[in-house]
This record gives C-alpha cells, sequence and structure tokens, in this order.
C-alpha cells in the first residue's frame, strides 16, 4: 500500500518515498505533476471515424444481448463470443452456441460489420447462409441505435431458433 500526503502547498509525499526515493529518484509527486502536465487528450469517442461508432455499436449490442441470452438460456445453451477487429469499421463477432444437455449439438454463426460506400452494412452468416440485416448511412444521427437494434434481433432471433430446434 501506498499512502501520500499533500502538504497545503500542493506537494506530496509517500511512505514508498521514503523507503526507495521513489522510481529513478524521484517522488510520486514528481510522477503526478508530469502526468498533470500532459496536454489533454481526446476521449476515444471523439477519434473515431463514423463508421467506427456505428461498428462498435453492433459490437456492444451483441455483448449486451449475450450477457442476458446467458441469464435466460443457462440450463440449455451455452453462448460464446469472440470479436475481431481488421480496421475501422470493420468488426467480426463470432458466436458458439453449444447444447448443454449434447454438447455434440453446435451452431456457429457471425455478425460482420463493413463499409460499404457511406454506409455501414452489417451482415450475418449462419450455417452457411449470408444475409444483410442492416444498412445505416454513416451521417445519420439515428445510425448507432438502428445499428445496435438490428444486431441485437439477430442474436435473439438466432439463439431462440437454436434452443426451440434442441426441445424438439
Amino acid at each position: 500500500m501506498i499512502l501520500l500526503d499533500v502538504d497545503a502547498n500542493g506537494q506530496g509525499t509517500s511512505n514508498r518515498d521514503a523507503q526507495f526515493g521513489g522510481p529513478h529518484g524521484h517522488g510520486l509527486a514528481d510522477a503526478a505533476r508530469l502526468l498533470s502536465q500532459r496536454p489533454a487528450e481526446r476521449p476515444a469517442a471523439e477519434r473515431d471515424t463514423p463508421a467506427e461508432r456505428l461498428a462498435k455499436a453492433a459490437v456492444t449490442a451483441c455483448i449486451v444481448t449475450k450477457d442476458g441470452l446467458d441469464a435466460e438460456l443457462f440450463n440449455a445453451v451455452r453462448l460464446g463470443l469472440m470479436v475481431s477487429s481488421g480496421r475501422p469499421g470493420v468488426k467480426r463477432v463470432a458466436f458458439v452456441f453449444t447444447d448443454r444437455t449434447n454438447s455434440d449439438r453446435r451452431m456457429e454463426c457471425s455478425l460482420l460489420t463493413r463499409v460499404d460506400g457511406d454506409a455501414v452494412v452489417v451482415l450475418s452468416d449462419c450455417g452457411g447462409t449470408a444475409r444483410q440485416i442492416a444498412r445505416v448511412a454513416v451521417s445519420d444521427p439515428a445510425g448507432p441505435d438502428a445499428v445496435h437494434v438490428a444486431a441485437q434481433r439477430y442474436l435473439l432471433e438466432t439463439a431462440d431458433g437454436f434452443a426451440r430446434a434442441g426441445a424438439r
């Protein structure tokens, strides 16, 4: 544990400084001062391109929906998820549905975002069947919500179909 004392002048000392002389002979207060003097960086959300924001909305929807499905279908279906990103606007989210009562019964699906001109296209691939589930203009202010809803709907419908097929 490092204890830091700051006096009225903003000067700080720590028990670690007293023991070890701080990193590279400098105290914690010096390190904190150096960090506070760094130029302000823009948040990551401001640096992202519009296409990247839409792609991230799809990934977020998949992760949030997966968490809900795990809670809802815990006894019946195990859902694995893997995210990969190639370049801005391009994301691939792979899902593996596994029947908890029959581990040989599996289904692999994926959701892919890609940039097509001035739009982001969201594609699904399940069992070798690919289809477009959304196409959103990068300039559309409601675009992230539209992508989120499309990705969420796709994952919910796919999980429902897998669970129902196993119940037969």
